[in-house]
């Protein structure tokens, strides 16, 4: 980490977790850096009030401030906006007698000191299967039309709120495919939060946090993930490590295949906020391992979702491209070759004519090259991102 990234880890963990920065030196801290690589994680408002009482401390430019000020403001108050309208449609769903279970930050942000600085696209929430046509006709009631429709979801815009994401299915067996017991049983295993003063299903305490770190190795391996989902995790095993049960979390994390996964993740957050590890004879401490700090420098590179520029979204479709089932680290000669001569099957729909017609497979690498390069989208140092991505997915054995 560098000593930007080191300032915000400080700075976060005095928001989201009351902690009293202690003999921290800021003197040589550039501030509006700091600023930059908080908005980039969206977690420029979480730390603002830090912020606010640090500048009576040290120089900070007051234009700065007062742009922190502004956005942060700006993003208090359509987080208050937002949480409003949830309000309304979980008060609708109700009326209708529609079992809603709260997942991802819509569950967490309670958590956190000041919620409305916890920052959220969108709300996402669960409905049972047969429920998806009636929840869909009371948000169009409410002014919101479908944008999206997946296999797995549903995502609702609206002109004056935020999207909504009703789901019917947490778990997209073509991403994780050794959970499909936790989908079959997460109605099982639920409990009863307050969300404006309307109560409402969360997951249980296992199941919640099994799904925040679920979400996390589905980001990571088609995108990536931000340091505020890593924070996540810390406040929430914060505010409920003596009512979690860790031997039935680390047993659905055994069955699932992701208990390498999950054990990083919780040594990160160890690393990173000084959590104490949760039951710790499931830990196995990777000292000086040199895939930690790759993955802590992944975290930073990626932003909130995965898309901090033009270098790290060509890295994920090189990743896209190239990755497969073997086991075996590729080389770039290997991924060079794969990304300049794909399949017919991984060529894009700008070369259908290929598909269709096998034969003109090479005019469409010359195609392909041509564009590339013309575009400006490719660079060995994308290339080499993603060859460090695809090494430390199989060290996750993601």
């Amino acid at each position: 980490m560098n000593s930007t990234e080191k300032t915000l880890i400080s700075l976060l963990s005095a928001s989201a977790m009351n902690k009293n920065i202690q003999n921290a030196n800021f003197k040589t801290v550039n501030w509006r850096d700091v600023y930059e690589e908080a908005l980039a994680h969206n977690v420029h408002s979480l730390i603002y009030p830090v912020i606010k009482n640090l500048s009576k401390t040290y120089s900070i430019d007051k234009t700065l401030i007062s742009e922190w000020r502004d956005a942060s403001l700006i993003g208090s108050i359509i987080q208050i906006n937002h949480i409003k309208q949830v309000k309304k449609i979980l008060e609708n769903f109700e009326k209708a007698n529609i079992p809603v279970i709260a997942l991802k930050g819509l569950a967490l942000r309670g958590l956190y000191p000041r919620p409305e600085l916890r920052s959220m696209s969108d709300a996402d929430i669960l409905v049972l299967k047969e429920d998806v046509e009636r929840a869909d006709k009371i948000l169009i009631n409410l002014g919101y039309y479908k944008l999206v429709s997946t296999e797995v979801h549903n995502n609702y815009a609206h002109e004056k709120h935020l999207h909504i994401e009703v789901h019917w299915t947490l778990i997209d067996e073509l991403c994780i495919k050794t959970v499909s017991e936790f989908n079959n049983t997460l109605w099982q295993n639920t409990r009863t939060i307050n969300i404006q003063d309307v109560s409402v299903l969360a997951l249980s305490l296992e199941y919640q946090l099994i799904h925040i770190i679920l979400h996390m190795a589905s980001h990571i391996k088609h995108s990536g993930f931000g340091i505020r989902q890593l924070l996540d995790v810390v406040v929430f095993v914060e505010a409920e490590r003596d009512n979690i049960n860790w031997n039935l979390f680390f047993g659905q994390a055994r069955s699932y295949n992701i208990e390498k996964f999950v054990t990083t993740i919780f040594i990160l957050c160890n690393e990173l906020f000084k959590i104490e590890l949760p039951h710790s004879k499931h830990i196995t401490y990777y000292k000086n391992n040199s895939y930690l700090e790759l993955f802590i420098n992944e975290i930073f590179a990626s932003g909130v979702y995965g898309k901090r520029n033009s270098v790290r979204i060509t890295s994920t479709e090189i990743l896209d491209k190239t990755r497969s089932g073997s086991t075996h680290s590729k080389t770039k000669n290997k991924l060079l070759i794969l990304l300049l001569f794909p399949t017919t099957a991984k060529l894009g729909d700008r070369y259908a004519y290929a598909k269709k017609f096998h034969c003109l497979i090479i005019f469409a690498w010359l195609h392909r090259i041509l564009y590339v390069l013309f575009m400006k989208r490719f660079s060995f140092h994308s290339l080499h991102i993603a060859k460090e991505r695809y090494e430390l997915l199989q060290w996750l054995q993601l």
